[in-house]
């Protein structure tokens, strides 16, 4: 067996890639390559209690086209009242309608129903619930297709109260356009101050 002992690592041109100390490597930027996991969260909603929209914007790595995948994790939002709560993405010039057009299902007591990609509410944003109460949602997102960066989503929410059992779900897509990586997304309501956001923590993963 062969032993190199190294306490830093640099390329040709003297740029330091990584230090080790400990046997612990500290690399001066994320490996590129290895789909490395990274976490955002503890994040919460500032201004009013109830928000007809937030947005969020990503960082790091996650920026100039580095994330592949984006995984969204929240709890605590309320629906103030029935209408649709929706999500989005979007590119440095803003959020732009490449797509969205899918069917949406939501539930409630048991009593299921669904869109089809032809209802309006689905023109330009991913519908992932409708009734009103307090959810904890995930939403997945691929990149499918870097040329076009088109990502697809999948959106999931489910009640926390335990007076309603309402749910939803919805599997879109969006082509942001070439050259146009995702910088952020949105979740929003078709009803104003439809959203109660005071005791919303969420967060973010993605991998590059």
């Amino acid at each position: 067996m062969s032993i190199i002992k190294v306490n830093q690592i640099q390329d040709t041109s003297t740029n330091v890639a990584a230090n080790i100390s400990g046997g612990i490597a500290t690399f001066t930027n994320p490996p590129q390559g290895l789909g490395t996991i990274n976490y955002v969260n503890n994040l919460s909603v500032s201004g009013s209690s109830t928000q007809t929209e937030f947005e969020t914007n990503l960082t790091g790595t996650a920026l100039s086209g580095g994330a592949k995948t984006l995984k969204i994790f929240l709890t605590g939002l309320s629906n103030e009242q029935n209408g649709y709560l929706h999500f989005r993405i979007k590119s440095a010039d803003g959020y732009t309608d490449g797509g969205y057009a899918a069917g949406f299902s939501f539930n409630s007591n048991g009593t299921f129903n669904s869109n089809g990609n032809t209802d309006s509410n689905q023109n330009n944003a991913m519908a992932i619930g409708y009734y009103g109460g307090t959810y904890n949602l995930v939403i997945d997102c691929f990149l499918v297709d870097p040329s076009t960066n088109r990502w697809v989503m999948d959106g999931r929410c489910m009640s926390k109260d335990t007076t309603a059992g309402v749910s939803g779900n919805s599997i879109a897509d969006n082509a942001l356009g070439a050259s146009k990586p995702i910088t952020g997304f949105k979740f929003s309501s078709t009803t104003t101050n439809g959203l109660g956001v005071a005791n919303i923590k969420y967060g973010y993963s993605y991998t590059v």
